[in-house]
């Protein structure tokens, strides 16, 4: 039991910040793509990339900057720090799934649209 609750207060971080991270990343994309709209030039081949390795980046900082705060919480509630880094295995896991399928469609509707 205690597993589940930290598994739910972990991935409620992640996921929190998930959603900021692509909501970013989006924004980003249309910006391009307009600008390269606006931009067009029937001579030039405009694409977009890179989506993966700032996915990288993120889950990098993120896992820095989201442990003290949760490790500290589940301590004090009682929750070893055994069944805190489970939790969070299994929260980042799921987080990773997930950015794997966004990545993916982004990817895919990168190709459909340049």
């Amino acid at each position: 039991m205690k597993l589940k609750k930290s598994f739910c207060y972990q991935f409620s971080d992640l996921k929190k910040s998930l959603i900021v991270f692509y909501c970013v990343i989006i924004g980003l994309f249309l910006f391009l793509a307009l600008l390269f709209a606006l931009l067009d030039n029937s001579a030039q081949v405009h694409t977009i990339s890179g989506f993966e390795t700032s996915t990288f980046v993120f889950f990098i900082v993120t896992g820095i900057v989201l442990f003290n705060p949760a490790f500290l919480l589940l301590i004090q509630n009682g929750i070893s720090r055994k069944t805190m880094y489970v939790g969070k295995l299994a929260a980042f896991a799921l987080t990773a799934a997930i950015a794997a399928l966004f990545d993916l469609l982004l990817r895919l509707t990168t190709e459909l649209l340049t």
